[in-house]
């Protein structure tokens, strides 16, 4: 709830400033800034939000995000909600069709570089925040269009021999209809990655791996033989 708030507060501070064109080392800036004010609003004693992190198991690969509730009293029950207390995120500016590749990289970093605690709830969450240009016309493809679908969505796609199968739920924030001069910006969404499923042959057999409540040893090695055989392709 801290990173949903403080994105609705981001896109204010971006929409009154959109006479200057952002980029996404900006809009960092900003969400990192607007999660501390949010932490501050309920008085909990400490947000440790780091940019620029190195994943735990994406070797040198690093997220723009990651923000760890501390003393957070009562994870335990509001993990079943879906609130996590480590939290991972990746932020992209959309300019053109070009960055569809980008997105679906960001999204196997998010679900295989993530390494789960083996517990009975979910702990660990995964987000891509994402805003697009005044032209969105190549929003159209099947990627950045389930992103600026809102609410809840399902997604597959496929990079090179790897089939994807991952849940959203979306929040979605657009101009309205009509084009002024202010309206550089065309589009903001958090996106929460709830599921996934990364289907691919390893040593000519089927693998899946799934995001589950509990992980068991035969899911993290699947897990390390994904990583070690698209590592570099996810630069």
């Amino acid at each position: 709830m801290i990173i949903e708030a403080a994105f609705f507060n981001m896109v204010m501070t971006l929409i009154r400033q959109s006479s200057e064109e952002p980029n996404e080392e900006r809009i960092r800036g900003i969400m990192l800034e607007k999660i501390y004010e949010q932490y501050q609003l309920l008085f909990w004693d400490k947000a440790n939000v780091f940019s620029q992190c190195k994943y735990p198991l994406g070797g040198n690969k690093w997220a723009d995000l990651k923000i760890v509730y501390q003393n957070l009293h009562g994870i335990e029950v509001l993990g079943n909600y879906d609130i996590g207390h480590e939290n991972w995120m990746e932020i992209k500016y959309l300019k053109d069709k070009s960055e569809e590749d980008k997105v679906k990289k960001d999204i196997l970093r998010l679900c295989l570089f993530i390494n789960e605690y083996q517990g009975p709830t979910r702990d660990k969450m995964r987000y891509i925040l994402t805003v697009k240009k005044q032209d969105g016309s190549f929003c159209k493809n099947d990627t950045l269009k389930k992103l600026f679908t809102p609410g809840k969505v399902k997604y597959k796609f496929k990079f090179n021999d790897i089939y994807v199968k991952i849940d959203l739920y979306n929040y979605i924030i657009s101009p309205s209809e009509g084009e002024t001069p202010f309206n550089v910006l065309k589009g903001f969404s958090l996106s929460k990655i709830f599921c996934f499923e990364i289907k691919t042959k390893i040593d000519t057999v089927d693998k899946v791996f799934k995001l589950k409540s509990r992980m068991e040893a035969e899911d993290l090695e699947i897990q390390r033989k994904l990583i070690s055989k698209i590592d570099e392709n996810l630069s």
